[in-house]
């Protein structure tokens, strides 16, 4: 890690010079490198498009809503094509970008924060100074976030004190970091998102910035993945008092190639009323491929009246409907994703009204209005595989299809094993296999002296 940030150092001095022309001018010595003012910490922050708002990829192609031929896995980049497979050496010795957008995320958070501590500023400043802060600790937070569901093993009692990933809190190049335990990091996440809620404004106009609504929507996020869900509820209920409004799907052109708004408001459009926080992952050409296509059984699982399935699916059984609105996908927070948390945890918590009311509000927004019936009253475990059927159908390409798998694999009940055919062998994934941990890359075990995970 200490090779990566070091260039990370370098790659944020461009980044400075290229958005503080004025302070260029200023102080054209060695100090114009080093961020010093709000204005500075905030140009880092909203770096979006290369580094801030950025995700992992390799969740996508390793989940099973998607599947390509033996031809089409030709086209995938070597990557891809590993994590399809679940190869052992998904990365090969080369550099990973799963592993180092994340932790060039964590960098530049920690470049702020560590530059915070050494800045005074008046009681003027200091809402701008605490908003600022909050904004750091926040894509620190999902960045670890992204890390620790690819490259710890999931999250379970058995276990906590297992290595999970090294916990970067200093700019400072020199200083080691081991992989922390899984717990820790855990901690850590909550922790910093807790306290983001105290300065974060409720909602942002300009979503690649975090809002206290992305915080509570993250906890609850993280809270499911831990089966906390009492705290689950709590979050959801607290995003949705600040922004509940669903898309009605009725109102949409499914014929459109891209028929949902645009996530980002643009010149004389609002953009996706349901986007809270804004993110997109670092590959996608082979999701938007013409060569992958939608599992089949995914696709079926659609009701005829379902208006996902024209909104979500082309005529060849490729995906098409990104939830930007564009070919880019969405691997943000939203609305709708609340929703589902909710009423899943509503049901765990024994409260199956609620959980079908809160079901029934979302279903309403996504099948025709001519043919919607509300879901009966029905046992808690019948009322829980509709909801994650519905959440698996609606957060297509998001990379949480990954995350599920990893924490539904501990339930019996739920636990699936993945296949592939692949040259006319069939190649599976076992429910808890220790593939559903992607290996660290060897050039970080190099530099660092850490341990590699049990592939």
């Amino acid at each position: 890690m200490k090779i990566i940030l070091s260039i990370f150092l370098i790659s944020l001095s461009v980044l400075l010079a290229s958005c503080q022309k004025e302070f260029l001018k200023e102080r054209p010595d060695k100090a114009l490198l080093v961020p010093s003012t709000l204005d500075d910490f905030e140009a880092i922050l909203d770096n979006s498009y290369r580094v801030m708002n950025v995700s992992p990829y390799l969740m996508i192609s390793s989940a099973d809503n998607f599947y390509t031929t033996d031809q089409g896995l030709q086209a995938y980049t070597i990557f891809s094509r590993n994590a399809y497979l679940w190869e052992k050496d998904v990365f090969q010795n080369l550099s990973a970008v799963d592993w180092d957008m994340p932790y060039q995320q964590v960098f530049y958070a920690n470049v702020v924060l560590d530059g915070l501590k050494d800045l005074s500023v008046g009681e003027e400043q200091a809402e701008r100074y605490r908003l600022i802060e909050a904004r750091a600790l926040f894509y620190r937070s999902i960045a670890f976030y992204w890390l620790v569901q690819q490259f710890a093993p999931p999250y379970n009692t058995a276990n906590l004190e297992m290595p999970g990933i090294p916990l970067k809190l200093s700019s400072n190049v020199t200083e080691r970091v081991f992989r922390a335990p899984i717990k820790d990091v855990y901690a850590q996440i909550i922790h910093d998102l807790e306290y983001c809620l105290l300065s974060l404004p409720d909602k942002v106009s300009l979503k690649t910035r975090p809002s206290k609504a992305a915080a509570l929507a993250l906890l609850a996020r993280i809270n499911l993945i831990m089966g906390k869900y009492r705290e689950v509820e709590h979050y959801s209920l607290e995003t949705l008092k600040i922004t509940d409004e669903l898309l009605d799907f009725n109102t949409l052109n499914a014929s459109l190639a891209a028929p949902l708004p645009m996530a980002l408001p643009t010149v004389g459009q609002e953009g996706n009323k349901e986007v809270i926080f804004y993110s997109f992952p670092n590959s996608y050409s082979d999701i938007i491929s013409s060569v992958t296509k939608l599992d089949t059984n995914l696709v079926a699982s659609f009701a005829v009246n379902d208006l996902r399935k024209k909104i979500f699916v082309n005529e060849q059984g490729n995906f098409k409907g990104s939830y930007s609105g564009s070919l880019l996908p969405f691997t943000g927070i939203a609305v709708d994703e609340v929703y589902l948390m909710l009423s899943e945890s509503k049901v765990y918590n024994g409260d199956i009204h609620g959980a079908l009311q809160t079901i029934n509000v979302f279903r309403s927004k996504r099948y025709a209005n001519d043919s919607f019936k509300a879901l009966p009253l029905m046992g808690p475990d019948e009322l829980l595989h509709v909801i994650l059927g519905e959440r698996r159908k609606e957060l297509l390409g998001r990379s949480v299809r990954w995350v599920d798998l990893r924490r539904l694999n501990q339930q019996s009940d739920r636990a699936i094993t993945l296949r592939r055919m692949v040259n006319g062998q069939i190649i599976a994934l076992l429910p808890n296999s220790a593939r559903y941990t992607f290996p660290i890359p060897s050039n970080e075990l190099e530099a660092n002296k850490i341990e590699q995970n049990i592939r």
